[in-house]
């Protein structure tokens, strides 16, 4: 307003005369610059801030009941709130005997009242809470409010013009009767709050989005598009939903489709999660997830499985000491601030010590010293990482109908590295995270997901022609010390590929938005196909961690598990190698290598 202008042109004049100060040829620095404009513009007045200046006035009852004002709004006009009740105090001597001029709280409080009524010139608003907070009981107003209205009625206004005065507001803020007119009445309902509109806005959406597809889940955006497409076409822009965009083939016009080892692997762990990844064009799990924290205090159970292991296996395959290779990773970590120092990372180091002797008296027994171990890759290799054979990409012709980021004929080139290998490439080495051997069939399917690492070592292997026609073996060394082994039957050149052909043609060319993690094809396994499927997935679903809570998928209530018939097919397909070497270990684990 006018008012307003006023002001910011005197700032202004204020901030102007700031050029007359005499500072020679001195460069000040932006601080500087500020206490000067501060102390400029401190010295001006208004009409505003002021008790008795333009404006508005917040007080209690007492300082302002006889000034005037225009407009008055008081509130806490609540039944038992206002006036204030007759206290008795064994000192107050009015309660004994009272005289002239004494006054009780509660007639100051009306009297008050009265004073406020006579001060409003043009306005008064009464408020009250009509609601108990914890019950939501009705409660009534101020016995004040209510004799006010009943003067009105025996003042020549009628019982229509009466209760025409009394707005009685909806216990949300985002009512839709806020928004049901354009307030042409003084008394109708108001609520100017931008948010409270939103809330209302979004809340009359879900009401049109409800009677446009009855039943579907409205944090669902694909239901919705199958169920109202001209309601989703319609709020695309303004919810910002997205078409999701088609699967684009990972690879340049007339190039091999590129799949890594882990990325098959996660497949395997969990369908749903695997396939998200590879859609997103996220790296493996275990790429970095230490540089998200700025300064760590500690390491989460994840951070240094990653670490440690990966440190283990390198020592490993360079042929070092697991401890020694261990501690220079974790010191070179720390010099780049992504793992603790000082007292937490003594504390650390500590733990990280305890992983790395206990994986090595899985390894090498009580004396500790891990067997001579080799690592092949199959495709470039990173620089600087350490590997005794490299091959070339594991190629696979595959021919599907189309889908995915499969069209046809593809050339698919499988890549990655296998676990440190042993007895002549018959053994992989499988660092496990649990610490103590499986008491259970949930232990023990957990720790089975830890040898899809070793069953994929020894598919490669056999598909490359470097270990076909042989058995193999994953020895699960528990950071305990002690390990598992598991044995897995042999498999010629042309099965393995063609499971891996499969395997792949699965992955790319359909979808998998479906829960099944493989915590349940392998509870199942262990009951012998007893206890149904569906109700391993069900269990799995209650458990607190499993192979699908890791991944870019983080609200799994809404993914179903596929229908039975669907769930049998798909163990078929893809664990039937697997499963037909794995039954629960007929002997305690030992300590040492196997």
């Amino acid at each position: 307003g006018p008012q307003e202008e006023q002001d910011l042109v005197s700032c202004l004049k204020r901030l102007a005369g700031l050029a007359a100060i005499d500072l020679g040829d001195q460069a000040v620095s932006y601080r500087i610059a500020g206490e000067l404009a501060r102390a400029a513009v401190a010295g001006l007045g208004g009409a505003r801030g002021h008790t008795f200046a333009d404006g508005v006035v917040v007080a209690t009852f007492r300082p302002m009941r006889a000034v005037p004002f225009k407009v008055v709004f008081v509130t806490g006009l609540g039944e038992g709130a206002f006036p204030a009740a007759e206290g008795r105090d064994a000192l107050d001597l009015r309660g004994a005997e009272r005289r002239a001029g004494d006054v009780s709280p509660r007639e100051r409080d009306l009297a008050m009242f009265l004073e406020t009524l006579l001060a409003t010139r043009e306005r008064l608003y009464l408020s009250y809470v009509a609601r108990d907070q914890l019950t939501g009981e009705p409660l009534q107003p101020s016995a004040a409010v209510t004799e006010l209205l009943h003067e009105l009625r025996g003042r020549g206004l009628g019982e229509q013009e009466v209760a025409g005065l009394v707005v009685e507001h909806p216990l949300r803020r985002w009512d839709a009767r806020y928004l049901e007119h354009e307030h042409e009445h003084e008394h109708e309902l108001r609520n100017h709050l931008p948010e409270a509109r939103r809330e209302a806005a979004v809340a009359a959406l879900a009401r049109t989005v409800r009677a446009a597809a009855p039943g579907a889940a409205l944090r669902d955006a694909a239901a919705l598009r199958d169920r109202a497409p001209a309601l989703f076409a319609r709020l695309r822009e303004p919810l910002g939903l997205l078409e999701p965009p088609a699967a684009a083939p990972r690879r340049r016009a007339g190039g091999p489709l590129r799949v890594t080892l882990g990325q098959l692997r996660r497949f395997l762990e969990c369908p749903l999660q695997g396939w998200a990844a590879y859609c997103l064009g996220l790296e493996e799990g275990e790429a970095d997830l230490l540089a998200a924290v700025d300064e760590p205090v500690a390491l989460e159970f994840l951070d240094r499985l990653l670490l440690v292991r990966g440190a283990v296996v390198d020592a490993l395959a360079l042929g070092r000491d697991p401890a020694a290779h261990a501690a220079a990773e974790v010191r070179a970590r720390e010099r780049a601030g992504r793992a603790p120092v000082g007292l937490f990372g003594e504390v650390e180091r500590a733990q990280q010590e305890v992983w790395v002797q206990g994986w090595a008296r899985a390894l090498g027994g009580d004396a500790g010293v891990p067997p001579p171990a080799e690592v092949v890759r199959f495709g470039a290799a990173p620089e600087h990482a350490p590997v005794q054979e490299l091959q070339g990409p594991l190629v696979l012709a595959i021919t599907a109908p189309g889908g995915g980021a499969l069209a046809g004929p593809t050339r698919v080139e499988l890549s990655g590295r296998t676990e440190p290998l042993t007895d002549g490439r018959a053994t992989s080495l499988v660092l496990c995270a649990r610490a103590a051997p499986p008491a259970n069939p949930r232990d023990t399917a957990r720790l089975w997901r830890d040898a899809l690492r070793g069953f994929l070592d020894h598919v490669v292997l056999a598909a490359a022609g470097l270990t076909a026609g042989a058995p193999h073996r994953a020895l699960l060394c528990l950071r305990g010390g002690a390990t598992v082994p598991l044995d897995f039957a042999p498999l010629d050149a042309a099965a393995a590929r063609a499971y891996l052909g499969g395997l792949v043609q699965s992955f790319l060319g359909e979808p998998h938005a479906y829960f099944m993690p493989c915590e349940a094809v392998f509870l199942h396994h262990l009951a012998g196909g007893a206890r149904p499927l569906g109700e391993c997935l069900a269990e799995v679903r209650t458990w607190d961690r499993h192979s699908s809570s890791y991944g870019p998928i983080t609200r799994l209530d809404d993914v179903a598990a596929p229908a039975d018939e669907a769930a049998h097919a798909i163990v078929a397909r893809r664990f039937a190698p697997l499963l037909a070497g794995l039954a629960p270990p007929a002997e305690p684990p030992r300590g040492g290598r196997a």
